[in-house]
């Protein structure tokens, strides 16, 4: 050929005009700075894509098991908390049974004890008798009192179990989204892959461009 395979600027020339050479001898040296610099920036992105390729790549498999150990725990905790949710409201019905248990009973404790108020101002009863009566008013109002607690304490318990349970379903939906998320990651690791093979597709045209230049 008359011509090289790049263009460039010739610093030498090795042979005088009409001058017989054999094959393999060098003719002419173009300039190489150029294609030398193309081919650093070519090893460069090389790297770079490598680089990028493995961190994409090491991804996968750490989503794949992190999707599945989250969508099953997430299932769990979703009927653990709407089992959380039948326990509360039987406790809070066995609460609201107990409460008008002792409300009933504290009814006849107070009747008994206008009662005996009535009967001890007519000295029909002794002070002990009275005396008694009295404490068992306090401790049934008591009673009374703590029953109320526990109603309330059991009404929380539910508010707070059907809480959970709607939290427990919302990362249950979020973890029902996690296949679609891994999808993604494979792709772009299939992406960073391809991105490697043209990074070094490049990096050999750019090597041959420089081999070009003698």
């Amino acid at each position: 050929p008359n011509s090289g395979r790049v263009p460039g600027y010739v610093t030498e020339v090795t042979v005088n005009d009409t001058q017989v050479v054999d094959k393999g001898t060098v003719l002419v040296q173009l300039d190489p700075t150029d294609y030398q610099v193309a081919v650093e920036l070519a090893k460069a992105r090389l790297a770079q894509a490598q680089a990028e390729a493995a961190a994409a790549l090491s991804g996968v498999p750490i989503a794949s098991v992190s999707t599945q150990s989250q969508l099953s725990s997430a299932e769990a905790d979703v009927r653990s908390t709407q089992a959380g949710i039948l326990a509360a409201e039987k406790q809070f019905q066995e609460a609201e049974a107990h409460l008008a248990q002792v409300e009933a009973n504290n009814v006849k404790v107070q009747d008994d004890l206008t009662r005996y108020g009535q009967l001890i101002g007519k000295r029909e009863i002794s002070r002990q008798q009275y005396d008694q009566a009295v404490a068992a008013s306090k401790a049934s109002a008591a009673a009374v009192t703590e029953a109320q607690a526990g109603v309330a304490a059991a009404e929380q318990q539910i508010t707070q179990a059907r809480s959970r349970t709607r939290q427990a379903e919302a990362e249950l939906s979020s973890a029902h989204t996690r296949p679609e998320q891994l999808r993604v990651t494979r792709a772009k690791a299939e992406a960073a892959a391809a991105t490697v093979e043209e990074a070094e597709a490049e990096l050999h045209r750019a090597e041959l461009n420089l081999q070009y230049t003698t």
